[in-house]
């Protein structure tokens, strides 16, 4: 009985189970079967690629801070009602005892305004002062306690201080603005 190599096509005759020619398996016994190597995937990313996830990641979290500050602000304030005729916004002057804090000395104010609420009332001013940022973060914590620090970084910082009731929240926010000056907001709430 004749066979042929499978592999080289050479004649292998009798009970052969090798072929002569290029040493394949021949007639019953069938060579393993072995599967191809194949280089794994690459994990590494491009710099770019990273760069971007990072970015995206970092704007989240800014977004994310951003409205967790503005929902705080809108939780304390009691500011759930849409504007309404009762709402008063205009330049002048407004006291330490109407804001709930000593005004920075020396500050020009901006802006300020009153609003009546569902839950009570608003009272806010937006002053200017051409001292640093980090002197009237001091300034601010003399006032309130250090304890009342929500959120502080090199160009921004929240200051909050509520009564034990929680009928009672002032909020100070400080930012540095362009032109070396810093611009304080604050808000102080009542809840009846």
């Amino acid at each position: 009985m004749a066979d042929y190599c499978p592999r080289c096509g050479t004649t292998v005759t009798g009970h052969y189970t090798v072929c002569v020619g290029c040493g394949g398996a021949v007639g019953d016994a069938a060579p393993p079967v072995v599967a191809p190597w194949i280089a794994p995937p690459s994990h590494a990313t491009p710099a770019r690629v990273r760069f971007a996830w990072i970015a995206a990641v970092l704007l989240l979290a800014g977004l994310g801070l951003a409205f967790g500050l503005w929902r705080l602000a809108t939780r304390h304030s009691g500011i759930d009602a849409p504007p309404s005729a009762q709402t008063q916004s205009r330049k002048g002057s407004v006291s330490a005892a109407g804001l709930g804090v000593d005004l920075y000395p020396g500050a020009t104010e901006q802006q300020r305004g009153t609003r009546k609420t569902r839950n009570g009332s608003a009272i806010s001013a937006t002053l200017t002062t051409p001292d640093s940022l980090e002197r009237v973060i001091d300034f601010y914590e003399t006032r309130l306690g250090t304890a009342s620090i929500v959120f502080h970084n090199q160009t921004s910082a929240v200051l909050e201080l509520n009564s034990d009731d929680k009928k009672n929240s002032v909020m100070v926010t400080i930012s540095a603005e362009t032109g070396g000056r810093t611009k304080i907001g604050i808000l102080h709430s009542k809840v009846s």
